[in-house]
């Protein structure tokens, strides 16, 4: 297992998840943070589950999207040596090429 990081960019995505989740559907918060933790986890576990759908031809990094079941959001991560490099946690419905490209 490798142990990951969450790029400034993915904790920028997470805040605004769990603030939906509080204004929505108070009762989900502490389900989602769960769920945020169990995703990062499986994807340490699993670096290789991921889809590379977006990921960009002729780099030698793959960037993978890893989405939770029965939860609207994926990962966006790349596997490296020593460590899963989270780079966003963005959720399914947004523009995620357009976002990536930030």
């Amino acid at each position: 297992m490798k142990p990951s990081r969450l790029r400034e960019a993915a904790w920028d995505d997470i805040e605004p998840a769990l603030d939906y989740s509080f204004e929505h559907a108070e009762h989900m918060v502490d389900a989602s943070s769960e769920v945020i933790l169990a995703g990062r986890v499986h994807v340490e576990r699993h670096p290789g589950t991921g889809s590379p759908r977006y990921a960009v031809q002729g780099l030698a990094e793959v960037l993978r999207f890893w989405l939770w079941p029965r939860f609207s959001y994926g990962l966006s991560y790349v596997e490296r040596s020593d460590l899963i490099d989270i780079v966003r946690v963005q959720h399914q419905a947004s523009d995620i090429p357009a976002q990536l490209d930030h």
